[in-house]
């Protein structure tokens, strides 16, 4: 347990740079996320709120469901497919919507296009809330967890799509560069 713990702080100290240098380039809520294998979720470990009144809390400690925005679905896209239907064959409600999973045929093309593309983009007007998340990996290309922004789709809205996607693959490739020698 103490060797987990550690491991998790490790990340969280390895991560931090990252985190502040979205945070400082984009000025939205900055969040790492750790994945639990076990419980086939993810948990929120470390985040940087942007300065804006408005916008989406985020808490250290919160669970993610892996079928679920951004954080979330950029590690299900990197994750083997029977982990893939075992989570989406879990009772799962959207956090938000109060929805089921979605059927793992809706979400095929979606999590292949993360995959392809490296970043997971969320946008959902009716609650408010986007973001833009990349998988963080160990060596041999193990899944740890994510790094991205979130914010409110009105500012989303207004951002350079692009730009944002590229700085958070960016920062989820050095990163795990960096992780993979630690490890």
């Amino acid at each position: 347990m103490a060797a987990l713990l550690r491991a998790q702080f490790d990340l969280i100290e390895t991560a931090r740079p990252f985190l502040e240098r979205l945070w400082s380039e984009w000025d939205e809520t900055s969040v790492l996320c750790i994945y639990n294998p076990s419980r086939r979720n993810a948990s929120v470990v470390e985040v940087i709120h942007t300065t804006h009144p408005l916008r989406y809390a985020m808490e250290i400690g919160a669970d993610l469901g892996l079928a679920w925005g951004s954080l979330g679905k950029a590690i299900l896209a990197e994750l083997d497919e029977d982990v893939v239907e075992a989570v989406l064959a879990d009772p799962g409600i959207g956090p938000l919507s109060g929805r089921a999973n979605p059927p793992l045929a809706e979400l095929r093309d979606e999590l292949d296009g993360i995959k392809r593309t490296g970043c997971a983009l969320y946008d959902d007007s009716r609650y408010d809330i986007s973001g833009v998340a990349a998988a963080i990996f160990g060596r041999n290309r193990s899944v740890i967890g994510s790094i991205g922004l979130t914010m409110p789709s009105r500012r989303f809205a207004l951002r350079d799509r692009d730009g944002m996607i590229s700085t958070v693959r960016l920062a989820a490739t050095e990163l795990s560069s960096l992780i993979a020698l630690k490890i």
